[in-house]
C-alpha cells in the first residue's frame, strides 16, 4: 500500500470499527444532548488514540519479525464478530448516565476494537509513518462525529443504513489484520 493511502486505510477502518458508536452517539444526541454526547465522544476517542499509540509503541519495541503477528488480533476478533453474527442475536440493552465522564466512558467501551486496531497499525508502521496513522486517525473520528451530528438532525444515511453498514465491521477487520501481516512499505524495519 503506497503510503499517501495509509491514512485513508486507517480512516476507513476506524470507522467502520465505530459504527455501533456512530449509532449510539445519534441516539442519545437525538434525545437534545447533542454537545454533552459530541464531548463525550471526543474525550472517548482522544482517549483511543492516546491509549493505541502507547500500545502501538510497546508493541514495536518487540523484536520486527514478531510485529507483524499482531495482526492476528484483528483477524480473530473479526471472525468472532462474524461468528457471533450468525449464532446471536443482536439485541443490546445499554445504559447510559447524563454525566459527561458516562458517556466518554460508554463510547470507549464500544471503541476496543478501534483501539486494539489502531494499536496494530503503529506498531506495524515505522516510526516515520505515525502522523499518517494519527492522521487517518483525526479524519475518522471528524467524520464521525460530523456524520452523528447530522444524523441526529435528521439528515443523511438512515438508521437501517448505518446497521448495513455495521455488519462490515468483522470484514474491515479482517481485511486490516491481513495487511498488517503482510510486509508492506509502511512497515517498522
Amino acid at each position: 500500500m503506497s503510503e499517501t493511502l495509509l491514512p485513508f486505510s486507517v480512516a476507513i477502518a476506524y470507522v467502520l470499527t465505530n459504527i455501533d458508536g456512530l449509532l449510539v452517539f445519534v441516539a442519545l444526541a437525538t434525545a437534545g444532548k447533542l454537545k454533552r454526547v459530541g464531548v463525550g465522544f471526543l474525550i472517548a476517542q482522544s482517549f483511543v488514540m492516546t491509549v493505541a499509540y502507547a500500545a502501538g509503541a510497546f508493541a514495536s519495541s518487540l523484536p520486527v519479525h514478531q510485529v507483524g503477528w499482531l495482526g492476528l488480533v484483528p483477524v480473530f476478533l473479526g471472525v468472532r464478530q462474524l461468528l457471533g453474527e450468525f449464532f446471536t442475536s443482536n439485541a443490546r440493552n445499554s445504559k447510559v448516565t447524563d454525566r459527561l465522564l458516562g458517556l466518554a466512558v460508554v463510547f470507549f467501551a464500544l471503541s476496543t476494537d478501534t483501539l486494539l486496531l489502531l494499536a496494530a497499525f503503529f506498531a506495524d508502521s515505522s516510526k516515520a509513518f505515525d502522523h499518517l496513522v494519527i492522521l487517518g486517525a483525526l479524519l475518522a473520528v471528524s467524520f464521525l462525529l460530523i456524520a452523528g451530528t447530522f444524523l441526529s438532525r435528521g439528515l443523511g444515511f438512515s438508521l437501517n443504513t448505518i446497521r448495513k453498514l455495521e455488519r462490515l465491521t468483522p470484514f474491515v477487520m479482517i481485511m486490516a489484520g491481513i495487511y498488517i501481516l503482510m510486509d508492506t512499505g509502511t512497515d517498522a524495519f
